[in-house]
This record gives structure tokens, C-alpha cells and sequence, in this order.
């Protein structure tokens, strides 16, 4: 949810400076927040339909498994199933079509505490050109107005106040050529 807090000059000025023109040349899986309110999906196949530029339901067959918790292998596996290109790179792919898994930090994160405490506080998203489409605010945001008016609410569920981009996939459908 937006913050009310958050300075709409700061919003405009950033939406100019990106350009309203890259905001409408991506392009938003409609059926996206709908499946999550319906428990059908959620973050993971949100993001990767947005960064390959289709509908969830189009891709959503193509997640291994049951429940709607996607890790890693998972999205490797949809993304081989799909016969979608991709490869793992650090966090730094912001101008790359991506799929990026958050990791919120905390002591959850110490040795010895189980995979299931850390995965919990966990979130998908996509980037590209300096934009992140997260399925909460159902749209490609500036990842700036992302940074001040979604990301923290998911720290505050995760209760903690930093995350780190614990994967990145750049992704792109065949058709498409390597980026």
C-alpha cells in the first residue's frame, strides 16, 4: 500500500525524469492481482509473467509442484518448462528484463535456523530499465517509488528494516533474442 507520508513532488519528479513513455511500454499481467486475491497465485508467477511480458495463467502450468510459494528452483524449473531464456547474476539487473527474489534480513537468517523462517520473509519481483513491477501495487513503478511507497510495508511484515536481492534471473522468451 502507498505511504500517504510520501512526497508527491518527489513522485512526479521521478515519474519525469524516467519518463512516462517507459512506464507504458511495460506491460502489466491483468489477471495478475486478481489470481492472488483468489489464492490462484502470487508474487513469483506475477513477476516472471510481468518480465516476460504475458498473462499469469499463460504461464502458471509451468510452476512445479503444489501451493503458491515459489523459491528458486521452482522459477529455474518454470522458466525451463516454459523454454523461457535465462541466466542467474548477481543483484545488479535493474535494466535487464528480471525476475528478482528479495530476502528480508534478520535473525532469522543466523546458522542453524530453519530454511522455512528465512523463506517466509521472502518476495518476487520484476525489473526492468530502472522499473520494478511488484504485484502488490499491480503496476511497474520507478524503483525509487517502489523503494518509498511499497517496499516498506513488506518490511514492516517481514519485521525487519533491510533485504538483500538474495537471486536474479535476466529472463527473456526465445523469440526475443539475448539481451
Amino acid at each position: 500500500m502507498p505511504h500517504a507520508a510520501t512526497d508527491s513532488a518527489d513522485t512526479t519528479n521521478t515519474l519525469r525524469r524516467v519518463g512516462i513513455d517507459a512506464l507504458l511500454a511495460h506491460t502489466c499481467p491483468d489477471d495478475a492481482y486478481g489470481l492472488a486475491k483468489q489464492g490462484k497465485a502470487a508474487c513469483g508467477h506475477a513477476s516472471l509473467a510481468a518480465a516476460l511480458q504475458c498473462h499469469v495463467r499463460d504461464i502458471i502450468h509451468a510452476f512445479p509442484g503444489t501451493g503458491l510459494w515459489v523459491n528458486d528452483a521452482r522459477m529455474k524449473q518454470a522458466l525451463t518448462t516454459l523454454g523461457a531464456e535465462h541466466y542467474e547474476i548477481g543483484s545488479k539487473a535493474l535494466d535487464q528484463w528480471s525476475v528478482r527474489w528479495l530476502q528480508g534480513l534478520g535473525s532469522w537468517m543466523r546458522p542453524g535456523v530453519p530454511m522455512g523462517a528465512r523463506n517466509q520473509r521472502t518476495h518476487w519481483v520484476a525489473a526492468h530499465d530502472g522499473l520494478i513491477y511488484d504485484v502488490n501495487a499491480d503496476s511497474w513503478l520507478p524503483a525509487e517509488v517502489w523503494q518509498t511507497q511499497i517496499l516498506p510495508d513488506l518490511l514492516e511484515v517481514w519485521n525487519t528494516d533491510t533485504y538483500e536481492v538474495r537471486k536474479t534471473f535476466v529472463v527473456w522468451a526465445n523469440d526475443q533474442g539475448m539481451p
